[in-house]
């Protein structure tokens, strides 16, 4: 069963996201604090509602889930850090 409301509370968390990143650069700092203050912790909250519940899970199934998403994630994640690192224009270690 949807929920109208909190598909339509959704759409507008994604236009204020894209919003948010549409307009980094605009020279009003209280906008900006007050777009990024809640826009992206209400978009999450709200598709947190939205997921089904799922039956409880065993400690073993639970250890099998963590250790394959984590290692889906943690790939990319390094793969993406190596490539870009050398050209964020930062040091880690500054002179």
């Amino acid at each position: 069963m949807r929920i109208e409301l909190l598909d339509v509370a959704k759409a507008i968390t994604i236009f204020l996201v894209i919003v948010g990143h549409t307009t980094s650069n605009t020279d009003t700092i209280m906008y900006r604090r007050v777009l990024y203050a809640f826009h992206m912790p209400l978009f999450f909250f709200l598709a947190g509602m939205s997921t089904k519940p799922r039956a409880a899970r065993s400690l073993a199934k639970w250890q099998t889930f963590l250790k394959e998403n984590t290692l889906a994630l943690f790939a990319p994640f390094v793969v993406w850090g190596l490539i870009y690192g050398p050209f964020s224009g930062t040091r880690l270690f500054p002179t």
